[in-house]
């Protein structure tokens, strides 16, 4: 189904097709690239197959949030509307081009990409995971109750309910790491991560300062939204927690994989917020990106 989507830009048809695009599609991909059994070498298409479940993961916010608000998505979703252009998803292939470029690249190049990226990482983690307890902690009227469904323990470091990706018991040493240096080098770069991860999270846990309301969603669309939150915490945590290793021990197959992971995020996140901006119900934006391959 994603290849389809993706070769020929079309909106999804019929019932049930949310699930499997959204979340099982780009699980698969992501585990498949940067698991912990991954030979480290993306599937032909992937930018564009990640690009295409981003889009739509963002058009079906949309979608729900305009249903749950009456058909009045200004007022639940109050995010400037834009056409998408061509140009939007070539800004987002370049950038994850370089990611690519990052993972083939030499040792120590790809060790100085790695730990320039950290900061941004461990922030970025710590924003999407403000949100998702955000999204936890003020449910729509009516939802489940979902205790204990995410909770942060440290240094980029999150139990969660429902995992997307096998891939805390493999995290498990670095993270082990961050929270118990075991050397100088280890020590700088954990206070790092720590305060990084604290500005990030105290901003995502604004998200719903903006307006921003999930009242009316129906149970199996509010947990869907969750699910799709929980595998962008744990993809942000490999590239975090990859980049991490990458600095503070100077592993340059951790860097690599970082690399892999913010080579995928990039045009998965990019494309969620074209397709949540779009205004075009109908999915038209994706009409736009005919240069990702």
């Amino acid at each position: 189904m994603l290849g389809e989507i993706a070769s020929t830009s079309a909106a999804p048809a019929g019932e049930g097709w949310a699930e499997p695009l959204l979340l099982r599609a780009p699980a698969r991909l992501f585990t498949g690239v940067i698991g912990p059994a991954s030979p480290g070498i993306p599937p032909p298409g992937f930018l564009a197959l990640l690009t295409a479940a981003g889009y739509w993961r963002g058009a079906w916010l949309r979608r729900a949030v305009r249903g749950a608000a009456g058909g009045h998505a200004e007022a639940a979703l109050p995010i400037e509307p834009k056409v998408p252009t061509s140009a939007d998803f070539d800004e987002a292939h370049a950038r994850a081009t370089d990611a690519l470029d990052d993972a083939a690249a030499e040792d120590d190049t790809a060790l100085a990409s790695a730990e320039a990226e950290l900061h941004d990482l461990a922030e970025r983690f710590g924003e999407e995971l403000g949100e998702l307890l955000e999204v936890v902690e003020l449910p729509p009227e009516g939802a489940a109750d979902r205790e204990d469904f995410a909770t942060e323990r440290g240094p980029l470091d999150v139990a969660l309910a429902t995992p997307k990706l096998a891939v805390q018991s493999d995290l498990a040493r670095w993270i082990d790491d961050l929270a118990s240096p075991p050397d100088d080098r280890w020590q700088a770069v954990a206070e790092v991560v720590a305060e990084r991860q604290d500005e990030g999270l105290a901003r995502g846990r604004q998200v719903f300062d903006l307006g921003i309301s999930l009242q009316g969603l129906p149970e199996e669309a509010y947990a869907l939204l969750l699910d799709l939150w929980v595998l962008g915490v744990e993809v942000l945590q490999v590239a975090a927690c990859a980049a991490a290793a990458a600095a503070a021990a100077g592993d340059a197959d951790a860097a690599r994989r970082s690399a892999l992971a913010r080579a995928g995020l990039v045009p998965w996140l990019a494309g969620q917020e074209i397709g949540l901006r779009d205004p075009s119900l109908d999915g038209a934006g994706a009409d736009a990106w005919p240069s990702l391959g």
